[in-house]
């Protein structure tokens, strides 16, 4: 995902979350029409996410006073907006969902009192939803979310997924790959996938499901250090392809890591790095790999 779509939605979480409030005003709606066709990835974006609202049930549509909320579909929600004859509302009105977010090269944590805390990776959205409904949904990149024991059920979202728990602290990701669960402590209930075809995946303590983007799941138990490092401002990789180490420190730093080829992106390299400085990360890679580095607008990795 680029820098412009990682922006566009979490503008476009910023708008969804705005637009529910009971308190929006008609200005507010002209510049979010104005936002909206600003751009393709504004639509793209607000369409992706509404539809994440839609799973959620929480994303109404009004129209009539005597005619009964539909659930929003994408296209609806478009339509509406741009004409700036609806509003969009939530099941329980006057509440508004929090949006969490992180810049790159970021990390923060909230505290929730009685629903538990997050922590957010760099570039990261979370949006938790309003009136005590417990749940939490990962818009973009990482977070761990800590889950206090209680009697209620608490859910994690990404995309057309959920984790269902009653406490624990669970890590969820989201990027090219799919969506991943683990288990950091406790246990959890893994939905797979739409309504139509779902899959459950009962996961515990060290237990991870990585939900590809065709659907498709596979369990595996991940070293959990290792994936907690990036909370301590570190990277461990492990006999990593060169193009994901690469990819995964671009992912904090405002200077891109390039490589000239790729076959470059087929080395493997092995280490602990940290993460918020592009320059030295190259410059280790010179030292163990037949390769040079050209500064420019860019840190291109060149085979010598």
């Amino acid at each position: 995902m680029s820098d412009i779509q990682r922006r566009s939605r979490q503008e476009a979480a910023h708008w969804i979350a705005r637009l529910q409030s009971d308190a929006v005003s008609d200005t507010e709606r002209a510049r979010f029409a104005v936002w909206l066709s600003e751009a393709e990835e504004h639509r793209s974006a607000f369409e992706d996410l509404s539809t994440i609202w839609g799973l959620s049930g929480t994303l109404m549509l009004r129209t009539e006073p005597k005619r009964a909320a539909a659930t929003l579909s994408r296209r609806m929600a478009v339509a509406a907006c741009l004409a700036g004859i609806v509003g969009l509302k939530t099941a329980r009105s006057g509440d508004e969902p929090q949006m969490l977010s992180t810049p790159k090269g970021r990390v923060r944590m909230w505290d929730f009192a009685a629903e538990g805390h997050a922590t957010l990776d760099t570039a990261s959205t979370v949006m938790v939803m309003p009136g005590g409904s417990r749940e939490f949904v990962l818009i973009d990149g990482q977070a761990d979310i800590e889950l206090p024991h209680n009697r209620t059920a608490h859910f994690i979202r990404s995309g057309q997924h959920v984790l269902n728990a009653l406490a624990g602290r669970f890590s969820v990701r989201t990027g090219e790959k799919g969506v991943q669960f683990t288990a950091m402590s406790g246990e959890a209930r893994v939905v797979c996938g739409p309504a139509t075809s779902r899959h459950v995946v009962q996961i515990r303590e060290g237990d991870a499901v990585l939900v590809a983007p065709d659907g498709t799941f596979s369990q595996k138990r991940p070293d959990l250090a290792m994936l907690q490092m990036w909370k301590t401002g570190r990277l461990v990789f492990q006999d990593t392809p060169l193009q994901d180490a690469v990819s995964e420190m671009n992912r904090y730093n405002q200077k891109r890591i390039e490589l000239s080829t790729s076959t470059l992106g087929m080395f493997k390299i092995s280490g602990t790095y940290h993460y918020g400085n592009a320059e030295h990360f190259a410059q280790a890679l010179s030292r163990v790999l037949p390769v040079k580095i050209v500064d420019g607008p860019t840190l291109r990795i060149v085979k010598v």
